[in-house]
């Protein structure tokens, strides 16, 4: 069985949903703070928890028989909110899973770029943290390191308040324009699908399920700056009010991309025309 820490967030419900399609047996640990508990399959099983909490790690590393942990409730980090505890909580995780016998562990860890240096710096040190825990665990890791997550599947999209990535913020910006949206060169880099990502993080768990030697992945996806993204909306149609700033933007390898970047941001932006409320709770995802 797989835990998935975060399940219920943006990442996360496409990877429960991956998992779910690859014929695995699923717990969702979620404390709700960003995720939906309605973009959950009813297909996983559901338990409200935190993961720095040993109390709710008990209640399911002894309900449940656990084979592999993935944790993606660290991922993409909300330059508003900077005082998160991570190293904190993941310590008090680590300490769980070696008690109740859990060697595996797929981590997704955000290459994020938020084009404020103290933010920036903040979550740059906090990394270097959970790494030096993983380190002293000796648990079997795979750390899945991603830039700029983006796009949508039929049920499954990206509805955070605030939202601090740049495609749905455009995009209901477009759908709803209200004030002048101000966007800076910290958007810059690497955009991948969430899917892909998501089918990444699931045949890693799949690589620890085999017994295979643990590895790092690195995703990149598709290298574009603030105005590509804003050119790709306006071929759409779309008429963003927006100021920005131009960057140089260094040359970042590309791995092999299943969806083109027009792809992407039309799949997010098909989700939010069918939600333009965001989550609402009579959606039911099967």
């Amino acid at each position: 069985m797989i835990v998935v820490i975060g399940g219920a967030g943006y990442v996360g419900s496409h990877i429960v949903k991956t998992c779910i399609d690859r014929g695995h047996r699923v717990v969702v640990l979620d404390n709700l703070s960003t995720g939906h508990r309605v973009s959950v399959s009813n297909r996983a099983v559901f338990e409200k928890g935190d993961f720095g909490n040993a109390h709710d790690l008990d209640r399911v590393f002894s309900r449940y028989s656990v084979d592999v942990v993935i944790h993606v409730a660290t991922s993409h980090p909300d330059e508003t909110k900077q005082v998160r505890h991570i190293p904190q909580r993941m310590q008090v995780l680590l300490y769980k899973m070696k008690e109740y016998g859990i060697e595996d562990l797929v981590l997704s860890e955000a290459s994020y770029m938020t084009g404020l240096p103290a933010v920036q710096q903040f979550y740059q040190q906090e990394q270097m943290m959970i790494r030096k825990l993983l380190a002293v665990s000796k648990l079997r890791s795979i750390t899945v390191r991603a830039c700029h997550i983006a796009g949508a599947t039929e049920y499954l999209g990206e509805d955070h308040e605030p939202e601090a990535h740049l495609i749905p913020r455009l995009l209901k910006h477009s759908l709803r324009p209200n004030e002048k949206l101000i966007l800076h060169p910290g958007f810059e880099g690497a955009y991948a699908y969430v899917a892909d990502v998501a089918k990444k993080h699931v045949l890693c768990a799949e690589r620890l399920l085999e017994g295979k030697e643990p590895t790092h992945h690195e995703i990149y996806g598709h290298t574009a700056t603030v105005s590509d993204i804003v050119a790709v909306c306006r071929s759409f149609g779309l008429r963003p009010d927006i100021s920005y700033e131009k960057s140089a933007l260094q040359t970042l390898p590309t791995a092999r991309a299943w969806q083109s970047l027009e792809e992407i941001i039309y799949s997010a932006l098909r989700w939010h025309m069918l939600h333009p409320n965001g989550y609402e709770q009579n959606l039911v995802y099967r």
